[in-house]
Formats: C-alpha cells, structure tokens, sequence
C-alpha cells in the first residue's frame, strides 16, 4: 500500500486516514486468523500421508506457466504486464486446485483473480496496473482464506 501512494503523488488526508484504518483492520483479523489457525493445527495436526498427485501436477503447470509469461514478457519488452499475466496463470492455478483438494471456494477464488487480472491488464498501465492486481488479488485470497477459516470453525463448534 505505501508503494502505491508513493506512486499516487499527493494523497489527500482522507484517502491517507482510509488507507491507514483499513490496512489496521486487515493486520488484526490476520493476527486472528493466524491465532485461530495455530489452535486448529494443534487441534488437527497434519497426517502422514503423501502430497495429493493432483495438487502437485497443478504445482508444476503453475510454475511452467510463471515461467512461460516471463519468457514471453521478455521477448516482447513488455515486463509492465508481468504482474497481470503472472495473475492469470494464478487465478488459472485455482481453477485446478479446486478440482486437485475437491475446495469448491477455489473455483470462485480462481475466476475471480484471473477476471480481475484480465480486465486490470485491458484497463492499467504501468505502475497502476501492479498495484491494481496486487491489491485486488490479495484482497481475493484473504477473503478466501477467512472463507475456509469461517467454515472449519463452523463445523468445529457445530460437531
């Protein structure tokens, strides 16, 4: 956040105050997440049992896919959309873990980050089109991980 008002040269005191409540707000229920997310690991600890083959297959198609746009970005002199195409490959990413850890949320997760990665590629440029996928992404994820968190923890005081 502070690199993209360093970008917005001259914030106004009330888009400052928003940012700075806003970025307090998300630090505590990540504080409470991570809280809550230790208890239940100690709770459930982790089995024995191999990776999931599913979920490495989409492992390794992400990181040749990472690794295709960078080639590509290069070839092309285009590294401004780098952070737009390396969305799409991990919004694309989800899409095959929904169907890898049977997450029905990762289908939503997935089309909502790649979507937004397309349509932040066609609508930015430059510095703009960065902090628009990050923040936007990220903000995606979060929602999905309190998702996950909200229904483990549902299902834990309802059984």
């Amino acid at each position: 956040m502070t690199w993209g008002l360093s970008v917005a040269h001259g914030v106004s005191l009330a888009v400052l105050i928003a940012v700075i409540l806003t970025g307090a707000f998300l630090l505590m229920c990540c504080g409470y997440c991570v809280a809550k997310g230790r208890t239940l690991r100690r709770e459930y600890p982790l089995s024995d049992r191999p990776l999931n083959r599913g979920f490495v297959v989409v492992t390794i198609l992400e990181a040749a896919g990472v690794a295709g746009v960078v080639i590509a970005a290069q070839k092309m002199g285009r590294f401004d959309v780098l952070p737009a195409w390396i969305g799409i490959v991990i919004g694309l990413h989800f899409l095959g873990l929904a169907r890898a850890l049977r997450a029905p949320v990762y289908y939503a997760t997935g089309c909502g980050i790649t979507l937004w990665c397309v349509l932040a590629w066609v609508l930015f440029r430059g510095n703009l089109l960065g902090l628009a996928v990050g923040v936007v992404s990220g903000a995606i994820l979060w929602v999905t991980s309190s998702f996950n968190l909200v229904k483990v923890l549902a299902r834990r005081t309802a059984g």
